[in-house]
């Protein structure tokens, strides 16, 4: 009997991540390195996503071998010459996305909108990335197409596509009418997977800055002398505040990783992509700047005014207990999904962690963290009625990802093996 391969590549970037992040802080505190540096953080992501894939072809090709698994791998072609010239072409194909996404972040940066800011330091990763892609995409594609060459594999690869792409909005612009590949449906797909990509990848970025410096900052002051004396409540607080930063830490990063790789070698490349408004709609709704401008009319309309019903330092310690294993397994999810990571896309049915025992884990522990933390709203009607509205946003989520992904018959064999969306049955 064949037993499948599931990928622990999540939990080497967890560790490496949870390592990386105590390391810089420690460090920091002995004057050796600035903690906030962006070469230290957005290259620490690129060192965590090169041993998540060292880690992941060495553990597939060990559970081939044991499992005697054979690995569909027709030569792209025999002459290579042939594969050199293809390479030209894809690298400089998939090198102009990501200059138009290095000159997007570049003039929206700094600017300031109502809800929203593009932060410059945004700019320093996707220039980490185009000088990794630049040294390593030639090398990669080279080997990929000597090795993994299949014909399946063209039809979906994301170079060929794009390049249909850019030819048939050539045509388009130029008047030409036998050109109508922009109505081919794998072409749609890619350009809202660059559209996914990019809003994801800018987000992701900016939030790890932010929970890397939440972080070290809730560290340092652990670390101070006078600590030890502090109020017992005090010191849960801040013990609390860098287990929660942690967390994020992690999630994001395996986040930024999933958007922004995916390869033939992985089997994570994008199947599909949600294409129903209702569906992008709560999506984004649930991320800036559509969530601050949302969060903000719908609180500040009637001006609610709540207070804290756990108010004994006992109570809130309970809560705080009670976050950290919600939000654990909210990351548990991310680290479980590893390169398989993405929004509004399928990109392959996880089955492993948390995703055995239900098949929306994120969505059911998020929201459990907000009702555990949130208990101060029942003293205003108006509040919540709010908070009742963004839980129903994120629980449509999950309905329209479900709907999404039933179209892979992958899921559908998933869904009959783990029946319960967000609870799992106890008895």
């Amino acid at each position: 009997m064949q037993t499948e391969y599931v990928s622990k590549a999540g939990y080497v970037a967890a560790v490496l991540v949870i390592i990386f992040a105590f390391t810089t802080a420690f460090l920091k505190e002995a004057g050796l390195v600035e903690a906030f540096s962006l070469l230290t953080l957005y290259g620490t992501v690129v060192v965590v996503f090169v041993a998540m894939f060292a880690y992941e072809l060495l553990a597939q090709h060990s559970h081939n071998k044991r499992h005697n698994t054979p690995v569909q791998s027709v030569a792209f072609s025999p002459h290579r010459s042939v594969i050199l010239r293809s390479v030209l072409y894809r690298f400089i194909t998939l090198l102009l996305p990501l200059l138009v996404a290095y000159a997007l972040v570049h003039g929206l940066a700094g600017m300031e909108f109502e809800w929203y800011t593009v932060h410059s330091h945004v700019l320093v990763f996707y220039g980490y990335a185009m000088v990794l892609f630049v040294i390593s995409a030639p090398i990669y594609m080279y080997v990929t197409l000597l090795y993994r060459g299949e014909l399946k594999y063209e039809f979906n690869d994301y170079a060929i596509l794009t390049m249909v792409g850019l030819r048939a909005l050539y045509g388009k612009l130029a008047g030409k009418s036998a050109y109508t590949l922009y109505k081919n449906r794998r072409v749609k797909k890619m350009a809202l997977v660059y559209v996914v990509n990019f809003f994801f990848i800018t987000l992701m970025a900016h939030f790890l800055l932010n929970e890397h410096k939440e972080f070290t900052s809730t560290l340092h002051k652990m670390l101070q002398e006078g600590f030890s004396t502090q109020h017992w409540f005090l010191q849960v607080k801040s013990g609390f505040g860098v287990l929660l930063h942690l967390l994020f830490t992690i999630d994001v990063s395996i986040g930024m990783i999933g958007y922004a790789f995916a390869s033939r070698w992985l089997g994570n490349r994008t199947k599909s992509v949600e294409t129903s408004i209702i569906g992008w709609a709560v999506a984004l709704a649930c991320y800036p700047p559509l969530n601050s401008i949302i969060g903000a009319g719908w609180f500040y309309f009637g001006e609610p005014q709540t207070h804290s019903l756990i108010v004994s330092d006992v109570g809130v310690t309970v809560v705080m207990a009670l976050l950290l294993v919600a939000y654990s397994i909210y990351v548990w999810a991310t680290v479980a999904m590893g390169f398989k990571f993405s929004n509004l896309t399928n990109r392959g049915i996880v089955t492993s962690g948390p995703y055995r025992f239900v098949r929306h884990p994120a969505y059911a522990s998020k929201n459990i963290a907000w009702i555990i933390d949130s208990t101060h709203v029942l003293t205003s009607a108006w509040a919540t009625f709010i908070f009742l509205t963004g839980t129903t946003l994120y629980t449509l989520r999950a309905l329209t990802e479900e709907r999404h992904l039933k179209k892979d018959k992958a899921y559908e064999d998933y869904v009959k093996k783990v029946p319960y969306r967000f609870i799992p049955r106890v008895i």
